[in-house]
């Protein structure tokens, strides 16, 4: 995250990350520190909502405004989307 500039300090992290493990059912390996974590076998394949017309719609306008607003390496990180 530093890398990017975000900056979180530990204790932020970790708590994201117990949220994040509750809500998606993820496996937590607590035996050592730091902890690991991973998809359990059914969450192997996440079920992604798909986006409305609308909201793809809203996505697209917002990349293009946006792309000479933000840092290239920021805005990189949505090319998936």
């Amino acid at each position: 995250l530093a890398e990017v500039g975000i900056e979180r300090d530990i204790r932020t992290l970790q708590r994201i990350m117990e949220t994040l493990s509750e809500q998606f059912n993820l496996d937590r390996n607590d035996k050592s520190k730091p902890y690991g974590y991973k998809l359990t076998q059914v969450n192997a394949v996440l079920s992604l909502p798909t986006l409305s017309a609308q909201e793809s719609l809203l996505f697209h306008l917002a990349r293009e405004y946006l792309a000479g607003l933000l840092p290239s390496r920021m805005f990189a990180a949505m090319d998936g989307f």
